[in-house]
């Protein structure tokens, strides 16, 4: 019979997860981009996240202990709600136009989007799974 894994902290978060993390100021909202593994100092898990708010420069890299799951934001999304949609590369600005209802992989909902985009006239709509869209401020 094998034996159970032993958790370690930060298990629980994976790419694309909400997480929080504490600055000077209070918790700020991310997202999981990139799992490092256990190569900070004393074994600790290190993951790379993607500040949301407007004022960060780029991605950085936070020890898995010191972050918190947030709560999913995903309640007040609707059809001509404004949303953020988080890619791995950059957020993308776009405007849902269509609840699929669940019929993604595991029931998962599904939302039709329109991005807003600078150098394309009508851009084409597309479906994306509702935890990956954040409301727009």
């Amino acid at each position: 019979m094998s034996k159970r894994k032993k958790l370690r902290p930060g298990d629980e978060f994976q790419v694309g997860s909400r997480v929080r993390y504490p600055m000077p100021g209070g918790l700020f909202d991310a997202i999981v981009v990139e799992d490092r593994g256990d190569i900070g100092v004393n074994g600790r898990r290190l993951l790379g996240i993607r500040p949301l708010s407007e004022y960060s420069g780029g991605d950085i890299v936070w020890p898995a202990e010191e972050l918190v799951l947030a709560a999913p934001s995903t309640v007040a999304i609707g059809v001509g709600s404004r949303v953020l949609y988080h890619l791995p590369w950059g957020t993308m600005k776009a405007e849902v136009i269509e609840d699929r209802g669940n019929i993604g992989w595991k029931g998962r909902r599904i939302m039709r989007i329109r991005p807003f985009l600078e150098a394309v006239d009508d851009p084409e709509p597309f479906e994306v799974p509702l935890k990956d869209l954040t409301l727009a401020e």
